[in-house]
């Protein structure tokens, strides 16, 4: 069986560490978390993957294996109060 891209929920310690090693292991990772308030929804997500990238020991082996975490919402525009 071919692995061939990858979703990680949670974009935490542990939900951005998994989706490092898939993301090292040459398999396209989207990592999801919750929206977050304000203009950019993505900030929890994006938070993450910059940490990875910043962090010592580097979570990363390339920077293309960065480049293979892929950030989206999960709803691109807030839901009306119900």
């Amino acid at each position: 069986m071919e692995i061939r891209k990858a979703a990680v929920i949670g974009a935490g310690v542990m939900g951005g560490g998994i989706a490092a090693h898939i993301a090292n292991a040459g398999v396209p990772v989207l990592l999801l978390d919750r929206l977050a308030d304000g203009p950019n929804r993505n900030a929890i997500a994006e938070g993450a993957l910059k940490r990875l990238i910043d962090s010592e020991p580097a979570a990363f082996m390339t920077k293309a294996a960065a480049a293979g975490v892929i950030v989206t919402p999960r709803s691109p525009q807030p839901r009306a109060p119900a």
